[in-house]
């Protein structure tokens, strides 16, 4: 279709295992709470669900985010530095990251944060030490959008695009949610930052992952999702599954029998407020409407 907009794909930037320890951050209700073994649990069947069980082709890539320890408060997430000891950050933050590792999540987005004082999207701890050589991890991490731009213009931890291009690109960032890599990466080779070496590196994990999705294949190539339509996805069985996982995750407190309200007594319920008949207030502002 040669069309190339942001959000576009078969790259799900889901799940969004971040711990939510605190109530100010706005993406809490995206999360599955402040628990890293349930987040773990549910994380891994969210990933299993998404890209499938087929030995050599992925449905689609699920993608791990935003790495780590990002959780609020949201006014700060864009330079917030997260100072944290090694027995909290492995056992809070990372232990969720871990076990989709294990599970074979395609994709890891690192944060807008800093952990220690190291920018998520350009520190070696995080991506190099951890996710690479520890984990030993084979997919491909993407940058949260403009994260690189915060790293120059905000807190100010490298003063040139150029310079951030570099640092990005050597401890193992593959793709960008931003515009610096496209319009930065041949300077710094230019300029002795990088080396052509260094961006095939970060080539291959985005090429290994369009490999399994089978972006490159014919049509008679065995791969189980290549005839899937939209009538694969939205469909009679989809739909009721959908509204059944709703009302079965639904809480109801107690409330001396006023909730829920019957029915035969109300003709109407009136819903007022500045967001009452805003869609984007329900849905968010990272969703999909299909056409």
């Amino acid at each position: 279709m040669n069309r190339h907009l942001w959000y576009m794909g078969f790259t799900f930037w889901s799940p969004n295992i971040n711990i939510v320890r605190d109530p100010r951050w706005g993406r809490g209700q995206e999360t599955y709470g402040e628990d890293p073994l349930v987040t773990s649990k549910m994380g891994t069947d969210y990933v299993n669900g998404l890209q499938g069980n087929d030995a050599n082709y992925l449905k689609v890539s699920a993608c791990a985010k935003h790495l780590a320890v990002h959780s609020g408060p949201e006014a700060l997430r864009h330079n917030f530095n997260a100072v944290i000891d090694e027995k909290d950050l492995r056992e809070t933050y990372l232990y969720a990251f871990k076990k989709l590792v294990d599970a074979n999540v395609e994709a890891i987005m690192c944060a807008y944060n800093r952990v220690n004082g190291e920018p998520c999207c350009t520190g070696k701890t995080l991506i190099t030490d951890i996710v690479k050589n520890e984990w030993h991890f084979k997919g491909h991490i993407v940058t949260d959008c403009g994260a690189l731009s915060d790293i120059v213009n905000i807190t100010g931890v490298t003063t040139t695009q150029t310079a951030v291009a570099a640092a990005a690109i050597k401890p193992g960032i593959n793709l960008e949610c931003g515009d610096i890599l496209q319009q930065d990466v041949l300077a710094a080779i230019h300029q002795n930052l990088l080396t052509e070496a260094n961006v095939d590196v970060a080539l291959t994990g985005i090429l290994r992952t369009q490999m399994k999705l089978g972006m490159f294949d014919n049509d008679d190539s065995g791969n189980p999702y290549s005839r899937y339509a939209p009538d694969s996805v939205h469909n009679a069985y989809h739909v009721a599954l959908a509204r059944k996982a709703a009302q079965q995750s639904l809480v109801l407190l107690k409330n001396n029998g006023v909730l829920p309200l019957p029915k035969d007594k109300y003709e109407s319920i009136l819903v007022t407020g500045a967001n009452a008949a805003s869609l984007e207030a329900m849905v968010g502002n990272y969703h999909g409407m299909s056409g």
